[in-house]
């Protein structure tokens, strides 16, 4: 019995559960929400400019950037399988060299969410944006994932991390967080209205299937220290050279020029 309670409690490894998500993906379900996150993504890539962008996603056949006008754009994956192959938790980037960061899906199938953060705030420029998407555990479908974890095969076995704890640790690591929008809500019949301010709404309603949060990395500030000044005896005496080993009174001792 024992034995059969800690299969459950023992996490499965990233490898094993990234063919899983590929091909939920694939399915009914999968499909709507790849379509509804490009829609997030686009809007929220719009305004983003610069010369290497990297996606981290579980699925490596997805591709989420394609409107973004970032130069060079580095899909990558812990398999390969078609994008440029590295670990999640150690990024094969150097420090301050990525302007835009996008993770999908990847914090909540890491053995250290906190971690892959951690290495994002190194690789992020000042002023970089990081735009996360993660299943909302508060939604139906988040509900729906803590009961089908007990299944075998399941891809839920996962971190179940709300998007508060997100904004938390981005906050932590000097990230100001812009935005925290929510989609592929239930019925789907709400998302495919023509209604401006339906759609609006929907994107604070955080019962959405999915969150997505777009956060910009601060640049550590310098406060400026006002220099103590001691006042001179006489005018002009702290600009005069002083030779080393004499003091300064001596320094500025009149010379008689009467002495021999």
């Amino acid at each position: 019995m024992k034995d059969f309670l800690n299969r459950f409690k023992r996490q499965p490894d990233t490898e094993q559960l990234l063919p899983l998500l590929e091909s939920w993906f694939d399915g009914e379900a999968g499909q709507l929400m790849l379509q509804r996150q490009r829609e997030h993504i686009d809007e929220a890539l719009a305004s983003s400019f610069g010369y290497h962008l990297l996606q981290l996603s579980v699925d490596s056949r997805v591709q989420l950037f394609e409107h973004c006008r970032v130069q060079n754009k580095y899909p990558c994956h812990p398999l390969g399988n078609g994008s440029a192959r590295c670990d999640f938790e150690q990024l094969p980037f150097a420090s301050e060299s990525l302007d835009v960061v996008l993770l999908h899906h990847v914090q909540e199938y890491v053995s250290t969410p906190h971690a892959l953060l951690r290495e994002i705030q190194r690789v992020v420029i000042p002023h970089g944006h990081v735009i996360i998407l993660g299943f909302n555990p508060w939604s139906p479908l988040g509900l729906y994932g803590q009961f089908a974890r007990l299944l075998p095969h399941s891809i839920w076995q996962n971190h179940s991390i709300s998007p508060r704890r997100i904004k938390d640790w981005l906050s932590l690591l000097g990230f100001e967080t812009q935005s925290c929008h929510f989609g592929y809500h239930n019925p789907a019949v709400l998302e495919r209205s023509d209604k401006l301010m339906l759609k609006r709404l929907l994107k604070q309603w955080p019962l959405g299937n999915f969150y997505m949060i777009s956060a910009i990395k601060e640049e550590a500030g310098m406060t400026p220290i006002k220099p103590s000044w001691k006042k001179a005896a006489k005018p002009f005496a702290g600009l005069s050279p002083v030779k080393p080993g004499v003091t300064h009174s001596a320094a500025h001792k009149p010379v008689n020029k009467n002495k021999a």
